[in-house]
């Protein structure tokens, strides 16, 4: 009976390990990948451009949006949050930055609702974008290329146009919450570790004294 005992801990042990190791990975590629949006102040991209910057992908910068900005909706995707969880829709528009050049922007629906609104004419205010710049896949960088191309622009040499998006689809609260609950986890499989090796340690102790 003791015999089993031992190797069912010895089992549980190993059990905890693994447990632990596999929250503090998830944790970690939370960290790396939400590095900026968790603790990097983002830019002022128009205040770059007006100095003669240029957006660059990984970038993590902010646009404000104004009503007279009218962006313009050209494309919709589902959306996997850290791209492996279904959340929804995520959604594209063409975005003038102050220096006259063109670039887009990928926005969950609260977002997306405000801009539809400026783009109507039915809200008023500024919203403020947030997010890192990325490559578009080419699917997307076709829609954006061909409405671009359909309103004219891109036609004149004069015409900036950046074929990145400032992705503003994941949240940095959901990241908090993956680093929180991660974090738990860790602590209850250390705990749980704690508590094998002690009754371990026991166990060898009565076995001696036997």
């Amino acid at each position: 009976m003791k015999k089993t005992t031992g190797k069912t801990r010895k089992y549980n042990t190993g059990t905890y390990i693994i447990g632990m190791s596999v929250f503090f990975v998830i944790m970690l590629l939370v960290v790396i990948i939400d590095f900026n949006r968790l603790f990097v102040k983002p830019e002022d991209l128009n205040s770059v451009v007006k100095k003669g910057g240029k957006p660059h992908a990984g970038d993590y910068v902010s646009v404000e949006v104004a009503m007279y900005d009218k962006p313009m909706a050209y494309a919709e995707a589902n959306y996997k949050l850290y791209g492996i969880i279904p959340s929804g829709r995520e959604y594209y528009y063409i975005f003038q930055l102050d220096n006259g050049a063109y670039i887009s922007l990928s926005v969950r629906k609260d977002i997306a609702d405000k801009l539809e609104g400026f783009e109507n004419g039915k809200a008023r205010g500024t919203v403020t974008v947030t997010g890192e710049i990325e490559k578009m896949n080419d699917e997307i960088q076709d829609y954006y290329t061909k409405t671009l191309g359909y309103f004219g622009v891109g036609d004149e040499g004069n015409t900036t146009v950046y074929n990145l998006t400032i992705d503003a689809t994941d949240s940095v609260l959901a990241a908090w919450i993956l680093i929180i609950v991660s974090l738990i986890f860790m602590l209850l499989f250390a705990f749980m570790l704690v508590r094998a090796i002690n009754f371990k340690k026991r166990m060898l102790e009565e076995n001696k004294e036997e």
